[in-house]
């Protein structure tokens, strides 16, 4: 079977305000395959190396795949809720999970806007 070249493009949007750069910037992350322009979910090497250009993670420092998936299922939930798309219950509790592990009281649901 053939292998296939990932490619990741250079970030060139604007810079969001203050802390929110952080967030535009990891929901900016997207691979390509070779030289098709359709942009695709992030892989796992992408996500990685997002975390440690952003200084999140040390580069020698061992991420496990269960957080690799788990930065994989945040960052498709934010992004059906950025595309004005209904977050499925599995996808606000991902978001939730992952916030709570962080250390936030951040909360996404039915019961009112979101809130930290």
């Amino acid at each position: 079977m053939p292998t296939v070249q990932r490619r990741r493009d250079t970030d060139t949007s604007p810079p969001a305000p203050g802390e929110l750069e952080l967030v535009r910037s990891f929901l900016s992350v997207h691979d390509h395959l070779g030289a098709d322009p359709m942009s695709l979910p992030p892989s796992h090497e992408s996500l990685r190396e997002f975390l440690v250009e952003h200084g999140l993670i040390d580069p020698d420092e061992p991420v496990s795949k269960r957080s690799l998936r788990s930065a994989s299922l945040v960052h498709a939930a934010l992004h059906r809720k950025v595309e004005g798309a209904e977050p499925t219950a599995a996808e606000l509790a991902v978001v939730d999970e992952a916030a709570r592990e962080a250390g936030l009281e951040l909360r996404f649901g039915s019961e009112g806007p979101p809130r930290i």
